[in-house]
């Protein structure tokens, strides 16, 4: 198995809910604790890519709220639609971001070849 193809299926195993451990302990042909380290950085790897997405989501939606949240404070016309959806955004966002959860299965990490 190619370094690509390893780091590959240590981020699908993980995707799939696999335990760090238990992938460790999948792959062959390497010491356990260098194959333990491996796992916890592409885990580590990911779950940073999942909060640098949160935080563009909760900046984009925090400047939403903060636009209509103006626009209500100055001219008291309310956004039924728009502050609702961005509020939930803004708080999905905080949630990825404090707990990194969501990897994406269909995304490519550059950082993992």
């Amino acid at each position: 198995m190619t370094n690509e193809e390893l780091i590959t299926f240590i981020a699908d195993k993980l995707r799939e809910g696999e335990s760090p451990d238990r992938v460790a302990k999948m792959i062959r042909g390497m010491p356990p604790a260098q194959a333990r380290d491996l796992v916890l950085k592409v885990r580590g790897i990911m779950k940073w890519e999942v909060r640098k997405q949160a935080f563009w989501k909760m900046l984009g939606s925090g400047v939403l709220l903060a636009i209509f949240g103006g626009i209500f404070l100055a001219t008291g016309r309310l956004f039924f639609i728009i502050i609702p959806f961005a509020l939930a955004g803004f708080l999905w966002g905080a949630i990825q971001f404090v707990f990194a959860v969501g990897f994406d299965a269909d995304y490519t990490n550059p950082h993992l070849k």
